[in-house]
């Protein structure tokens, strides 16, 4: 009992504390739909600003790095909104709905696999069509699409932007642009290539499979691929169709090729 209302407590605070003193603490908030790398993104930025980035626990009234899934940008200051393609978007979303990893989602996989319920959830590309549909109309968690996420941000010019295709393709280059814009802040080549490094996938990845070989019952690692394009090995046309009906608009906006 006393956990549950400690967890509200916290998801309360987190929601609320950056609308509230993101321009005074300062915050510099990530804001991403789910799974567009924002919490790879908050690392570095972190490590670059040398700022605290306190994550899954209460904020203070101090500086630090803040992630969320923010959908209404109403008084939130410094915040850099990362993109991803949307097709890499679902496939990520999907493996995370539906196989337990370290991070203790198996109450949500439950819940996914009986709002679900696949013959073969290994067969993602039988499965994805009618996946889609349910992201693009009726998402568990977060409780919006990234459709409606794409039509309060993509036309907000006060967030500095980038996209994860943007920052896996020159790491060192993209971070350095977001800190400058983001705190006005110039961190050296040298720097941000060895933030770039430290942060780099294989080695989140190496971290993510050593803790979920230590976790019972956890199938897949929380960082598993991140790769840019991955969606290709598992989107049918039929899946392509639905979530371009939905995201089209969007896509466009951001430059994401059809």
């Amino acid at each position: 009992m006393t956990n549950t209302i400690s967890g509200k407590l916290t998801v309360i605070n987190r929601k609320m504390f950056p609308r509230l003193f993101s321009g005074i603490a300062p915050y510099f908030i990530v804001n991403e739909y789910p799974k567009s790398g924002g919490t790879w993104i908050g690392l570095m930025l972190a490590d670059a600003l040398d700022l605290p980035f306190p994550r899954h626990r209460p904020l203070g009234i101090g500086k630090c790095i803040c992630h969320g899934h923010f959908l209404h940008p109403y008084f939130l200051r410094n915040v850099v909104v990362v993109w991803r393609d949307p097709r890499d978007v679902m496939v990520s979303f999907y493996y995370h709905c539906f196989f337990v990893n370290e991070l203790g989602n198996g109450p949500f996989v439950s819940d996914m696999r009986r709002r679900l319920p696949f013959a073969d959830y290994n067969d993602i590309r039988a499965n994805l069509a009618r996946f889609v549909d349910l992201m693009c109309t009726r998402p568990p968690s977060p409780r919006f699409t990234w459709a409606r996420f794409a039509s309060h941000w993509a036309v907000n010019s006060s967030a500095v932007t980038t996209r994860y295709e943007d920052m896996r393709l020159n790491t060192a280059k993209e971070l350095q642009r977001v800190v400058w814009q983001l705190a006005g802040k110039r961190i050296s080549d040298q720097t941000a290539t060895a933030i770039a490094d430290r942060h780099d996938f294989t080695h989140a990845k190496k971290t993510s499979e050593a803790l979920r070989n230590g976790t019972p019952g956890a199938e897949i690692g929380f960082v598993r691929e991140g790769s840019v394009g991955g969606w290709r090995n598992h989107f049918s046309e039929d899946a392509f169709d639905r979530l371009l009906r939905h995201c089209g608009e969007g896509m466009v906006a951001l430059g994401y090729e059809l």
